[in-house]
C-alpha cells in the first residue's frame, strides 16, 4: 500500500492517522478517568464468591470496583464535574454491570451442570 501520493498522504493513510488520533484521545480519557477514581478513593478490591452445596464460600474472581458508599459521600461539585465529563455515566454503567454478577455465575453453574454427565 502506498502511503504518499505526490505531496499528500493517501486517503487510506489519512484514515489510519485519524484512527490513531482517536485511539490516543480515548487512551487519554481513560487515563484521566482512572486517575479520578484513584484520587477520590472510589475503587475498592472486591471478590466475587459462590456458595457451594455444602455452604462454603468459593472465590470466583478478585477485582476492583467502585465503592458505592464512597461515591455517595462525594461532594456535589465532584458529582457535577463527573456528570459533565462523562465519568458519572461510566460509573453507573459499571455499577449496573456489577449487579449482573450473580446472574452470570448462576448461568455458568447451569452450563457446568449440563455438561457434567
Amino acid at each position: 500500500m502506498c502511503v504518499i501520493a505526490g505531496d499528500k498522504v493517501t486517503p487510506e493513510t489519512q484514515t489510519l492517522i485519524e484512527f490513531c488520533g482517536r485511539c490516543d484521545a480515548e487512551r487519554e480519557k481513560t487515563m484521566e478517568f482512572g486517575s479520578f477514581l484513584l484520587e477520590n478513593k472510589l475503587l475498592t478490591k472486591q471478590q466475587a464468591t459462590q456458595t457451594s452445596p455444602d455452604g462454603r464460600q468459593l472465590p470466583i474472581a478478585d477485582f476492583f470496583a467502585v465503592d458505592e458508599s464512597v461515591l455517595n459521600e462525594l461532594k456535589v461539585t465532584n458529582l457535577d464535574a463527573m456528570m459533565h465529563n462523562g465519568f458519572l455515566a461510566c460509573i453507573f454503567a459499571h455499577l449496573f454491570s456489577l449487579a449482573n454478577w450473580p446472574r452470570l455465575v448462576e448461568r455458568q453453574i447451569r452450563r457446568v451442570r449440563a455438561a457434567t454427565p
